[in-house]
C-alpha cells in the first residue's frame, strides 16, 4: 500500500542520517568502495551499501559524508565476503592511483618529492577527516616518521584493518614520489591509536 511504502521511505532516511553525519568524506570512502567491487562483485557491494538507505552514486559526489559508524558497519557488512586486512591494503593501493587522485597524480609523479607527499596527506587529511590529523616526527631524504592522531572527543573506527590503509597509502605514494619498486622502500608501522589512544606511526 502507499502507507506501507511511505513508512518504508521515511525508515530509510532515518538511517540514511545517521550514517551520514560529516565524519569522513566519500572520498576517502571511495577507494574502499571501488576495491570491495574487485575483491567480490558490482552486486554484493551495491546491495550492502543499499542496506544502509544509500547508493553508490551518493559516493561519486565528492561533497558528500559519512559517519564513523557507517564506516564501522559498511566493513562489517562487506566482511561477510571480504577480508579485511585485504579490502583496506586495496583501497589504500587504489586511493594512490592517478584514476584517484587525478591530475595531482602527475604532479606528485614529476615534481612532487617526500616533503610535497606529506604535506599534501597533512591537507588531505585536514579537509576529508574530521577525526584525524596527521603530524610529521622527523624527515630526511631517505626516512620519515609520521602519525596519524585522533582528535580528541573523537573516536576510532572498530576495525583495525584501518592502519593498514595508512600505511599502503603511505608506501604508495613514497614509491611514487621518489620513483621506485615497492620493493625498494619499506614502511613498517611503530604503533597503534587502538593499542596506544594517540596515535598510529608509521616509518
Amino acid at each position: 500500500s502507499r502507507g506501507r511504502v511511505d513508512e518504508e521511505v521515511s525508515l530509510k532516511d532515518e538511517v540514511a542520517l545517521e550514517y551520514t553525519r560529516s565524519d569522513f568524506s566519500t572520498q576517502i570512502i571511495s577507494p574502499y568502495i571501488k576495491a570491495a567491487i574487485l575483491l567480490s562483485d558490482d552486486l554484493f557491494v551495491d546491495k550492502t551499501i543499499d542496506e544502509f538507505g544509500l547508493n553508490r552514486a551518493y559516493f561519486d559526489n565528492p561533497n558528500n559524508w559519512v559517519s564513523v559508524d557507517f564506516f564501522d558497519n559498511f566493513l562489517q557488512a562487506l566482511g561477510r565476503k571480504i577480508d579485511l586486512n585485504d579490502l583496506s591494503i586495496l583501497a589504500g593501493e587504489l586511493a594512490m592511483r592517478k584514476e584517484l587522485v587525478g591530475p595531482g597524480y602527475y604532479v606528485l609523479k614529476w615534481f612532487g618529492n617526500i616533503n610535497f607527499f606529506i604535506n599534501q596527506i597533512k591537507r588531505t587529511t585536514a579537509k576529508l577527516n574530521t577525526n584525524r590529523y596527521v603530524t610529521v616526527e622527523s624527515l630526511s631524504s631517505n626516512s620519515l616518521i609520521v602519525s596519524f592522531h585522533l582528535k580528541e572527543g573523537h573516536r576510532l573506527p572498530k576495525h583495525r584493518s584501518t592502519d593498514l590503509n595508512f600505511q599502503t597509502l603511505l608506501h604508495h605514494g613514497v614509491c611514487l614520489v621518489q620513483n621506485l619498486k615497492r620493493s625498494d622502500v619499506v614502511v613498517d608501522q611503530i604503533s597503534s591509536a587502538y593499542d596506544t589512544k594517540g596515535a598510529s606511526r608509521f616509518k
